[in-house]
């Protein structure tokens, strides 16, 4: 009886913690800045591997490696089924890291220009998308990691996404340090 009522409690606390102001407001911003991304990624022609390498011995460098039409289609099938991460709700954990490089999938519009109001697919660390079967498992109450990721897709997906050729060689290519 005891065990139950306590499990009564903590489950009331987390809806009652889920269903805050302060809770909706950050989802309705994930799904908001979500919407701005499946906009994009949906109206896109083309795609492309941004990889920004950031060494300070030899300077910044950037490379864009364009995503083969064959693979966009797949790409946006698979980016369709992308959904927000249930925003933390605990303290904020500050940390910074120094990436020696970044690799994000970026879609230009119609112009070949990147808006930076349409946020990208970070695809190495930190990478922007989650399995849905751990982001199911996060509590709201976990502390605020600023390079947790924003996006969960279904695992099956997420796999299909590692898998894609473009994904594979920009991740090597990151690896090996090539520019």
């Amino acid at each position: 009886m005891k065990h139950s009522l306590w499990m009564l409690l903590c489950v009331a606390c987390f809806i009652v913690s889920c269903q805050s102001p302060e809770y909706r407001a950050a989802f309705a911003d994930r799904e908001k800045s979500l919407a701005i991304l499946q906009q994009s990624v949906q109206t896109a022609d083309r795609a492309e591997v941004c990889i920004i390498f950031n060494p300070e011995s030899q300077g910044r460098t950037k490379v864009n490696l364009p995503v083969p039409q064959e693979q966009l289609s797949q790409l946006k099938e698979i980016l369709s089924h992308l959904r927000p991460v249930p925003p933390a709700m605990g303290e904020p954990y500050f940390i910074h890291a120094w990436w020696l490089a970044a690799a994000e999938i970026c879609f230009p519009d119609g112009e070949g220009n990147i808006s930076i109001f349409t946020p990208g697919i970070s695809i190495i660390r930190p990478e922007s998308v989650m399995p849905e079967s751990e982001a199911k498992q996060l509590s709201p109450r976990r502390e605020k990691y600023p390079y947790e990721a924003r996006w969960y897709l279904p695992d099956a997906k997420l796999a299909e996404l590692n898998a894609l050729p473009i994904v594979k060689q920009a991740r090597a290519r990151v690896a090996a340090g090539e520019r």
